[in-house]
């Protein structure tokens, strides 16, 4: 068999310990590169169909700049056994329609089983890139799956996808086809150091995605490309609860809280003090002004 990962290393912000709020307060050692987890875990789920058959080949493909070959390192030192790096330092700029026809082009003449993909990359979170790719190589695709098995004929595969409120979908499909993976299908493996220290060795395949006979230029101003005008945290919610104000005594912010506060409300809520007795029958009077009666 042959199974082809599409992996990428992603940017992480870890830590905010800049003084520009035009940056989000991110300083220039705040961000790390690192193995979109999805995709680590597609890698290890090809590696667990790779222990279970024999003669297997895993193939992992990565666009990026120079930190993408630090990914496809990783991957062959966990077990991979080719990666190929297409390199270009504007693959910020492709959306996702634009990147996956860059992926596909290299694996088009390619006699390949299995592509698997993370569900999104952590840090656009788009999801896309698996869908276009499906469509680009016009075989099956299948999201978010947490359980796969492959039958010996290696032609069709059983799959079990996630569903909202921890349901699950039983499917069957035919081979070659592209999963994209779900947190939870498995546990990545960690690389060992005789694994690191070989494929420190190993030779990574480079292209230019420019010279890969595209019908169309993805880096064309008219194309696909897309800009980050601007970088913002999310709006934070706004707490649940009673407002209170604070300039109130401990007593009153208590009996506020007790009103639910908000002022409008104080009208009609009634705080009783007093010995349990004395509380017990203005309470009972109150219910009765009401109209609630005990029997």
């Amino acid at each position: 068999m042959k199974i082809i990962v599409y992996v990428k290393q992603v940017k992480y912000v870890y830590a905010q310990t800049g003084f520009d709020p035009k940056q989000n307060f991110i300083g220039p050692d705040d961000i790390i590169h690192l193995l979109n987890p999805f995709d680590e875990m597609a890698v290890e789920e090809a590696l667990r169909v790779k222990d279970k058959h024999p003669n297997t080949e895993v193939l992992v493909i990565s666009l990026g700049d120079q930190f993408a070959e630090e990914g496809l390192r990783r991957c062959l030192a966990m077990g991979a056994d080719r990666a190929i790096h297409l390199y270009t330092e504007e693959d910020e700029r492709l959306d996702s329609k634009a990147k996956a026809a860059v992926l596909a082009q290299p694996i088009r003449n390619l006699r390949f089983d299995l592509i698997f993909c993370g569900k999104e990359s952590i840090d656009d979170q788009r999801g896309l890139v698996g869908p276009y790719l499906a469509e680009a190589l016009k075989i099956p695709f299948v999201s978010r799956v947490v359980k796969l098995e492959i039958d010996e004929s290696r032609s069709k595969t059983f799959l079990h996808r996630a569903l909202e409120r921890g349901n699950r979908e039983t499917m069957e499909t035919s081979l070659p086809a592209l999963f994209t993976v779900e947190k939870g299908i498995n546990v990545p493996r960690y690389p060992t150091l005789p694994g690191r220290l070989m494929a420190e060795t190993q030779r990574i395949e480079r292209f230019d995605p420019k010279d890969l006979g595209l019908s169309i230029d993805p880096f064309d101003s008219g194309s696909y490309l897309t800009e980050t005008i601007r970088l913002s945290p999310p709006k934070p919610k706004k707490r649940a609860g009673a407002a209170v104000d604070a300039k109130l005594s401990a007593t009153d912010r208590l009996k506020s809280l007790m009103k639910g506060g908000d002022s409008k409300k104080k009208e009609d809520t009634k705080i009783f003090e007093g010995s349990s007795d004395k509380v017990l029958n203005e309470f009972e009077r109150v219910l009765k002004e009401n109209g609630i009666t005990f029997e």
